[in-house]
């Protein structure tokens, strides 16, 4: 059964850890069946080689048989390497005190004022998504099966995702014209920026930019200047990176994506129909890379 948020007001927000047999099936059909997302499947391919073939005979399999397979695939790779995911669960459980910490600076930052009971499930699928409606966030532990068992961007991963759900309750109370793709990379790349704060370094593992490829390294060019869209964002957050100055900084963010967001549905189709690729092959980088004029700036 699947643990739902709780009603009442917290004096401080905490994080749980939660495991759903179910739930982690979901995210594997859901991925492979429901969403056109080559970077995901291949990421499952490469970790799940039993569900390389699964496509093949759809019109032969019905749903039932296609969750069954999907079922004996994770069930044989928790099987096989059920002591370092025993470990693996063991040391996520030790980090999460720590990582409460960081929530608490993290929430002042972004000027939150509530609180909530945060979830982690520790997952073998081998992406880190997130259930904003339960203030769930998957932590994938696939890299069991290469011995993996302690995980050094459990932090970064956590406040990564928490970052989301604060920012999604504030932009349902602004006004704005973007899409929902349009709003996904909003968010893909305020999250790496905020995580940059000296404050919030404090409570991550390392000092690498918390972000997806896809979302922060696209190239924008203003007066002349040509830089990431992260190392643009990133210039304008430093100007009073505080939680005072915050909430301007982020209106500012909304109204950046609204002008470029025509440029950036093309990136993310292009990405979603090439994962990968559009780093690696010149043609596709050339496109993706392509530099989003801005005509308004000063």
């Amino acid at each position: 059964m699947e643990q739902q948020p709780t009603k009442e007001a917290l004096k401080e927000s905490s994080l749980e850890y939660i495991f759903e047999q179910e739930t982690e099936i979901n995210l594997f059909f859901t991925n492979l069946f429901k969403r056109d997302f080559k970077a995901f499947r291949d990421a499952i391919y490469r970790n799940f080689p039993d569900l390389v073939d699964i496509h093949t005979n759809l019109n032969n399999l019905s749903e039932k048989e296609l969750r069954s397979k999907i079922t004996d695939a994770i069930t044989s790779f928790r099987g096989k390497y059920t002591n370092n995911i025993r470990l693996a669960e063991a040391n996520i459980r030790a980090e999460l005190p720590e990582t409460e910490e960081g929530i608490k600076l993290l929430e002042d930052l972004m000027g939150e004022t509530e609180h909530f009971n945060y979830l982690i499930m520790p997952s073998v699928y081998p992406v880190c998504p997130f259930d904003v409606k339960r203030n769930l966030f998957y932590f994938s532990i696939t890299g069991v099966k290469d011995g993996k068992t302690k995980f050094d961007r459990l932090s970064s991963t956590a406040l990564h995702e928490i970052s989301h759900f604060i920012f999604f309750r504030q932009i349902a109370k602004i006004s704005n014209q973007l899409s929902d793709r349009g709003i996904h990379h909003l968010k893909e790349v305020l999250t790496p920026v905020l995580l940059q704060h000296p404050n919030i370094l404090k409570h991550r593992t390392g000092d690498f930019i918390c972000g997806n490829d896809e979302s922060i390294s696209y190239q924008i060019e203003a007066n002349g200047e040509v830089m990431s869209v992260f190392d643009y964002v990133n210039k304008e957050f430093l100007k009073k990176p505080t939680s005072e100055g915050y909430l301007s900084f982020l209106h500012w963010l909304i109204n950046l994506f609204e002008q470029i967001e025509p440029e950036i549905l093309k990136r993310d189709l292009l990405h979603a129909k090439n994962g990968r690729a559009v780093f690696s092959d010149p043609i596709l980088k050339a496109e993706f890379m392509k530099p989003i004029k801005l005509t308004n700036e000063k």
